[in-house]
């Protein structure tokens, strides 16, 4: 089983450290627009929700773009050629999980691609509410 990124949203304080991370690792600087990973607060409920792309098993986005954009990587992770991409948002809408987006400075996808390996959001969340590994069993 090849690792993934594992949300804890139960445990997400709402400190917003993923999203600056994540934009310095993808734009060189600390704009949570430019983030791959959104945090949503509830005020109703006090709490905080992270949508991120956890790479799904049946990844309905890769279905969904009638370009072939987005494909599978041999280690698992769903990315995106953005020389197929025209941006026509079928992927967005198709995610179950808000992963994808086309928010951001660069009018491009805006999609999580594990940072190659070495997620920052997880190595640098206080909360551990992102953790990259494989799932544990229930």
């Amino acid at each position: 089983m090849s690792e993934k990124l594992l949300v804890k949203p139960e445990k997400c304080t709402g400190c917003r450290t993923c999203e600056l991370i994540c934009s310095y690792k993808r734009m060189a600087d600390f704009s949570p627009g430019n983030s791959a990973i959104l945090v949503k607060f509830d005020d109703e409920e006090a709490k905080a929700e992270l949508d991120v792309c956890v790479q799904c098993p049946e990844a309905p986005c890769i279905d969904a773009c009638p370009f072939e954009a987005l494909a599978r990587t041999a280690a698992g992770t769903v990315l995106c050629d953005e020389e197929k991409c025209t941006v026509c948002g079928a992927c967005a809408e198709a995610c179950p999980h808000e992963g994808i987006s086309f928010r951001g400075s660069s009018g491009k996808l805006v999609k999580c691609d594990l940072c190659g390996g070495d997620p920052g959001c997880a190595k640098f969340c206080p909360a551990g509410a992102l953790v990259y590994g494989k799932e544990e069993a229930a």
